[in-house]
């Protein structure tokens, strides 16, 4: 299946806006500049259809506004459309803008007005509030185009790649989450990726995501994994099973009957009896259960509980710390590779999957963590332990449930490629 395309989207006025002396056609510069750029980039473009300049706002441009990969916006004309869709961007999307603006040309001039008053003078700088963030300036002339085409191009992808937030309303309110359910990713839109080493070899292990709900990862559709990883709380209490949460999906189908009466907790009384008389367990501690019916199910060989989460009687849960999760991630990796060390064939695997660590109940916002827990994941595989040659783990995946997820996880892998810590498996 073809992979899908990042998404571009152009935040611009539409038809002949006058600029100065010049009476500037925008739609020649979405054809001739915009368009072509982002699709050099290998992105799917668009810009929303002419009569919502005209005041109807609708649910596809907000949509876009959001949900694009990568937003353009084009700040020649003093266009209060613009602004405000531009501020919409900012608040809602942490990375993926891209400002730009007209400095001069004449392949886009339609007419001239040699005596144009001082009003419309006016509108050709950038307003004040604007001019403190970067802005690429281009020239619609025939010698300059196809150089300020692949500057373009080039911004784009690196804002695609960026890690750090471009929004001001991000960078400067750096605990602000914003909270969205773009819903469950659709269809199979996995990918892995070759660890490298220093030399830029590859190690023999694999580090990729696997898209939308993981009670889709099973034998018979040929995409098991041995061991899934349970981002719970510092208590050990499992979600219920009603609840949209991994920690659900494991106790829902690792239970006996798990819709009647007779329901047989299996999972969640295991990870009980492990913690024992504690009230709770460390953070970043990582406790392993059995997996109940998800054996047979799902091929799954034990359940890795990873206290990623802490919660404080009548004040809800909060993420542990960024190291504690770092450290969190590594006890992970280390709890797996005792089992396979164990020698026991029944909980020996090969295979591991990981949530994005307090996401769920710890509402912390992905893109926050996501990049260091990859990292995290890519060092522990480059080292394999000398009692492990031939038998260590060879696969480890994120689940990227959410389109959002999905988006977040195919901007950060391929920051890590191009970085050359990684090689794509597939083109």
């Amino acid at each position: 299946m073809a992979r899908k395309k990042p998404s571009c989207f152009a935040i611009m006025p539409f038809g002949k806006k006058p600029v100065g002396r010049e009476l500037i056609d925008f739609d020649c510069i979405w054809k001739q500049f915009i368009e072509p750029a982002a699709l050099a980039a290998g992105f799917e473009v668009s810009r929303v259809d002419e009569d919502l300049e005209k005041g109807h706002i609708s649910e596809n441009m907000i949509r876009h506004i959001k949900e694009a990969d990568v937003a353009v916006a084009d700040l020649t004309y003093h266009n209060p459309n613009v602004y405000y869709e531009l501020g919409m961007r900012h608040a809602l999307a942490r990375h993926g803008t891209v400002l730009i603006k007209r400095d001069s040309g004449d392949m886009d001039v339609a007419d001239t007005y040699p005596d144009a008053p001082p009003a419309l003078l006016d509108n050709i700088e950038i307003p004040f509030d604007l001019r403190q963030m970067a802005h690429f300036f281009y020239q619609m002339t025939p010698d300059k185009l196809e150089q300020n085409r692949e500057t373009l191009t080039q911004s784009i992808i690196a804002r695609y790649n960026a890690r750090e937030p471009d929004s001001p309303v991000y960078t400067y309110l750096d605990d602000l989450r914003f909270t969205y359910k773009t819903g469950k990713a659709s269809g199979r839109q996995d990918r892995d990726y070759h660890v490298l080493d220093e030399a830029g070899e590859r190690t023999g292990k694999k580090i990729g995501f696997r898209s939308g709900d993981i009670a889709n990862l099973r034998p018979d559709r040929g995409n098991a994994i041995d061991y899934w990883v349970n981002s719970e709380n510092t208590l050990m209490q499992m979600a219920r099973i009603h609840e949209n949460a991994i920690s659900a999906t494991i106790r829902y189908h690792g239970g006996l009957n798990p819709d009647t009466r007779l329901h047989t907790d299996l999972i969640q009384n295991e990870l009980t009896k492990k913690l024992g008389n504690r009230p709770c367990a460390e953070a970043g501690e990582v406790l392993v259960t059995g997996s109940g019916f998800l054996r047979k199910s799902h091929g799954v060989k034990a359940i890795l509980h990873a206290a990623s989460v802490a919660g404080k009687p009548c004040s809800g849960f909060q993420p542990i710390g960024e190291q504690a999760t770092i450290d969190c991630v590594h006890n992970v990796i280390d709890k797996a590779r005792s089992m396979i060390r164990s020698g026991n064939d029944v909980f020996a695997g090969k295979s591991l999957i990981l949530p994005i660590f307090g996401a769920g109940q710890g509402q912390r916002d992905p893109a926050t963590i996501a990049g260091q827990v990859i990292y995290a994941v890519m060092e522990d595989l480059r080292f394999t332990p000398p009692d492990l040659e031939g038998r260590d783990l060879e696969l480890v995946v994120f689940n990227a449930y959410s389109e959002d997820d999905l988006g977040l996880m195919r901007r950060l892998f391929e920051a890590y490629r191009r970085d050359g810590e990684l090689e794509a498996t597939s083109p």
